[in-house]
Parts: structure tokens; C-alpha cells; sequence
């Protein structure tokens, strides 16, 4: 991974002129790199998600309790349509613990293999689920696995795995 990833993700953490981070495999497949870095909407965000690449980003999610309270979670999605070819499915998985561990600080973790997945209400309401105990998540950080497309790690066949 370059160290511009890891820049990136404290810029996002510091600043308000950037809300998320997107970050991609190399041509190679061997090195993840910074892809996108930036203010977008949460619509903008879904529309920049490639439907056949993988995909990872780091999102500055805003929303507001049922009390009214602002909330803000810093979010890691690791992006796997099932359209990405088999080679890339691989190199996405075997970069995602290496990512989560040097990326400390984001609260919660999704994994999302469609668009459905990263809806603003699907996220939001990730945002509150108990976080179960990982030890490849960072610490202080929740992990959220999502109910559909469950993959288990590593799997054989090349799926991106939880």
C-alpha cells in the first residue's frame, strides 16, 4: 500500500473539505493506491463505484439520530461487485486486512458486493449494530458485516470475503 493511502485517510479524518476516500488496485493488482479524494454526496459516492472493479473507500457518513443529534461515522467499505473478474476478486481480498489494520480510526466496516448495500439508510443503520469482536478490526472500531452477500474469508473460488 503507498503511503499517499494512509495521507489521505488523515486528511479525511482532519479536514472538512473532504468526506471520502476512494482507493483502487493497481494495474498490477499488487499495491492499493488512491483513487478519488474529495467532497461528494452520498449519491456521487454510489455513481462513482465501477460495476465490474473493486473498490475501497473511506466515507465521512453524516446523518441524524431519531432524537434529532448529529452523528458523523467514519466508514471503510470494501466494494466487490460480482461482475469483477476472478483475478481481482483475489488480489481486493488479500489487500482488505492489510488496509483495515493501517487505516486506525474508522468505526465501522462493509462490506458490499452491490449498490443496495451502501444505501444512505442501509449505512445509517449499520451505524448502531453491535459491533462483533475481530481481531483484524482496529481497535475502537466496530465491524459490521451486512446480512446479504456474506462471503466467508479467502474463499477458493476468488469471492471477496468477509
Amino acid at each position: 500500500m503507498e503511503d499517499s493511502c494512509i495521507e489521505a485517510f488523515h486528511e479525511l479524518k482532519s479536514k472538512r473539505h473532504v468526506n471520502a476516500v476512494i482507493y483502487r488496485l493497481s494495474n498490477n493488482l499488487e499495491t492499493v493506491i488512491p483513487d478519488f479524494k474529495g467532497n461528494l454526496t452520498h449519491d456521487e459516492l454510489l455513481q462513482a463505484l465501477p460495476a465490474a472493479e473493486t473498490r475501497f473507500v473511506v466515507y465521512d457518513l453524516v446523518f441524524a439520530t431519531t432524537d434529532g443529534t448529529r452523528k458523523e461515522k467514519i466508514v471503510l467499505i470494501s466494494w466487490c461487485p460480482e461482475a469483477t473478474e476472478i483475478e481481482q476478486r483475489i488480489a481486493h481480498s488479500t489487500s482488505r486486512n492489510t488496509l483495515r489494520n493501517l487505516l486506525d480510526g474508522f468505526q465501522v466496516y462493509v462490506q458490499a458486493t452491490d449498490l443496495s448495500d451502501l444505501e444512505y439508510e442501509e449505512l445509517v443503520s449499520r451505524t448502531s449494530w453491535p459491533s462483533p469482536s475481530s481481531s483484524a478490526a482496529p481497535q475502537n472500531s466496530s465491524t459490521v458485516t451486512p446480512t446479504r452477500h456474506a462471503r466467508g474469508a479467502n474463499t477458493p473460488d476468488g469471492r471477496c470475503g468477509v
